[in-house]
């Protein structure tokens, strides 16, 4: 428990000595108009290079994000929960928030989903359950109606 107040306190730390450090800066001296001039353009190097990072490693996380969705997707899949009921929808509804889904279209499509690929096949599922058990329930029957007639033949045999 002690380790966790330390990463507590050095959260906290660190967030004072940002506001801090920020405050700091922000309250210094501009400079005269050569260091302004300077400033402006590492600004704007500064800016086109970003620019161009976000751009590439947006279009690389995208394509992490979609596949660490989909597979976090399957392994929602596998909870022991009725076809995952529950942690797969809000998985499902997130993503289709991320994407710019509206969330009343994003809960309707879920939804229409989960039902037709979970609940639709529990009728049929449910009709042959009970076709099986009246199926199970007449074999029980035809070899009840069938012992007696062999414990017959079996006393017969060991009458003779």
């Amino acid at each position: 428990m002690t380790a966790l107040w330390v990463i507590v306190l050095c959260g906290a730390l660190s967030i004072v000595y940002a506001i801090w450090a920020t405050s700091s800066v922000l309250k210094a001296d501009a400079g005269n108009p050569r260091m302004q001039e300077i400033a402006a353009a590492v600004r704007e190097g500064a800016q086109a290079y970003l620019k161009r990072q976000y751009m590439t490693i947006g279009l690389v996380g995208i394509v992490i994000f979609a596949l660490l969705a989909y597979f976090l997707g399957m392994l929602g899949n596998l909870l022991p929960l009725p076809g995952g009921l529950g942690g797969v929808e809000g998985g499902m509804i997130g993503a289709f928030a991320v994407f710019g889904v509206e969330f009343n279209l994003a809960v309707l499509a879920v939804l229409t989903y989960r039902g037709i690929a979970f609940w639709l096949p529990t009728l049929p599922g449910a009709l042959a359950y009970l076709q099986l058990r009246r199926t199970v329930a007449r074999w029980r029957e035809e070899e009840q109606n069938q012992e007696p007639s062999s414990e017959a033949a079996a006393a017969g045999v060991a009458g003779a």
